[in-house]
């Protein structure tokens, strides 16, 4: 069967860009007409299993090498849209749209590569240099903020670009919780009188796990046992450094970790947590902040540009550089139940101002289709 759009979910493997991916596919099958002039091209088990659900058209790409250089080859006057990352490296003769996922690369200030050795840090931007040339060799680009769309427009390599902004939107899988049974909140039942914060997040140094060793080192010091840190990090050399630096400063009651958890159980595990924290050095948006609105928790942020744009006054800003502060507006926060109600009440209202996933599908496809 000939295709007229390819969309390319193959460098989709996990965390935010899985749960983008999976609201497309949800919002595509639901308002999608014409379904057969379109092919998902994927990579991970769960996008498959989507497909099937759905009897989408669709193709698992196992071999990126292949894909990269060859899929394409004896394709032509097609529409390639890949959700997040750069264009195939050789699909010529077709027209690219990507979605803009790498925020560091317009943030040339920050060393985000930083906390790896030499060798390292030079493969790394090696990387960033291949994903940057994939990107700025599409036709038209997708941006998640109007942050990073005006800074893509003063930067000289997208002037001759199509550029446009589709935001960020609540998350088709994060619903009100109504069953009563419900596996996190048992596991954490003997924290019941804590407060219980969620970083709902990978292990990565960019995420920044370390710094909340450090704020349950000064709790501790207080001799504060109120806070609970519940984290889903899975086992890498990020998270054994995460584990040893615990146990150095013997603050193990202030810490678990439920692992990875499955994107369904989002709504769950949020629903036992009393607020969400999001301490990265940078992100260009995070699905944290729609998921603390949606289910009306208070949100903890880095105070940063990036994450400023994007909550306003739905959040409350942390500087986690400067630790006995950050530990000191946590507890003021958690003992005011009034601002607390505030933040939430702001984030209800600042939910508003996104699209839902249906209409984001639908800006996607406008785009894609050449409507804009």
């Amino acid at each position: 069967m000939e295709y007229e759009y390819f969309i390319n979910l193959v460098p989709i493997k996990s965390g935010g860009g899985l749960q983008n991916a999976i609201n497309f596919i949800i919002g595509f099958n639901e308002i999608e007409k014409n379904k057969n002039k379109y092919i998902f091209l994927v990579s991970h088990d769960y996008l498959e299993h989507l497909c099937k659900i759905y009897n989408l058209n669709y193709k698992r790409i196992s071999n990126r090498l292949f894909f990269e250089t060859l899929y394409f080859l004896n394709k032509k006057n097609k529409k390639i849209f890949t959700l997040f990352g750069g264009k195939p490296l050789f699909s010529y003769g077709n027209k690219n749209i990507v979605g803009f996922a790498y925020s560091n690369l317009l943030y040339p200030e920050i060393d985000f590569w930083g906390y790896l050795p030499r060798s390292k840090r030079i493969i790394k931007k090696l990387k960033d240099i291949y994903r940057f040339l994939m990107i700025i060799n599409a036709n038209e680009i997708i941006f998640e903020t109007d942050l990073l769309f005006e800074k893509a427009k003063k930067n000289r390599w997208f002037k001759n670009k199509r550029l446009y902004v589709v935001k960020m939107a609540a998350n088709a899988l994060v619903k009100e919780v109504r069953s009563k049974k419900n596996p996190y909140c048992e596991k954490l039942a003997n924290s019941n009188e804590k407060f219980k914060i969620l970083y709902l997040a990978s292990s990565h140094p960019n995420k920044r796990q370390l710094k909340l060793v450090e704020i349950a080192k000064e709790l501790k010091k207080m001799n504060n046992k109120k806070i609970l840190f519940i984290t889903t990090m899975q086992k890498n050399k990020y998270y054994k450094d995460f584990i040893n630096k615990i146990k150095k400063e013997c603050v193990e009651e202030y810490f678990f970790n439920f692992g990875i958890i499955p994107n369904k159980d989002v709504p769950y595990i949020i629903s036992c947590s009393d607020a969400l924290i999001n301490i990265a050095v940078l992100e260009s948006f995070s699905n944290n902040f729609v998921e603390a609105w949606q289910m009306k928790k208070p949100l903890f942020v880095t105070n940063a540009d990036w994450a400023v744009h994007n909550c306003k006054d739905a959040a409350i800003y942390l500087d986690v550089e400067n630790i006995m502060e950050t530990t000191k507006k946590l507890m003021n926060s958690i003992n005011n139940t009034v601002f607390l109600e505030k933040i939430v009440a702001n984030g209800e209202k600042r939910l508003k101002t996104f699209s839902n996933y249906k209409e984001k599908v639908f800006n996607y496809l406008n785009i894609i289709k050449g409507n804009l």
